[in-house]
């Protein structure tokens, strides 16, 4: 990582563009009111989804560097997987309610895992580095970690708005 006008590079696009991640978006948290008001809901204060991208970017990295013959369905899947964990919780925070945001939140820490698995995979053929592999698993782990704390926040804001209802019907 290095930084470029302020921002921090976490590593170059496709065509060799520089990603960034703003002062901005570093400092956000996920812990915005769950249950303020959906639909429409900006992704980028989500921590996880920046951590999400992280590990896309990651991915790609070593994808990269798999060798061109044998291995093209492994660096397809590991790419999609790895992509469609920042996707899912971009689209979930534009959910129409928090528990639907929990289904998308679901299948991003499901494509987290699958991730994993086909990065162990890559490691097993012997077509990814230990180094590369350890990198990315640990970001991994740190992105599965946030999703599931975004989860348990929202279960509890949904459990609080649920008894704040209850009380006000009696």
């Amino acid at each position: 990582t290095t930084r470029l006008n302020g921002a921090l590079c976490v590593g170059r696009s496709r065509a060799g563009k520089p990603v960034l991640v703003t002062r901005r978006m570093r400092s956000m948290t996920h812990s915005c009111d769950a249950l303020a008001s959906f639909g429409m809901q900006d992704f980028h204060q989500v921590r996880a989804w920046e951590s999400a991208v992280l590990v896309a970017v990651k991915a790609r990295k070593i994808a990269e560097k798999f060798p061109r013959r044998g291995y093209a369905e492994l660096r397809e899947q590991l790419i999609s997987a790895a992509e469609s964990i920042s996707h899912n919780i971009a689209e979930g925070r534009a959910a129409s309610s928090p528990k639907e945001f929990l289904r998308f939140l679901d299948t991003a820490a499901r494509s987290a895992t699958e991730t994993a698995s086909q990065l162990d995979l890559a490691l097993q053929y012997g077509i990814a580095s230990k180094r590369d592999v350890f990198d990315l698993m640990g970001t991994i782990i740190c992105t599965r970690r946030m999703i599931r704390s975004l989860q348990d926040k929202i279960r509890d804001d949904l459990k609080r708005g649920a008894e704040i209802t209850r009380k006000r019907r009696r």
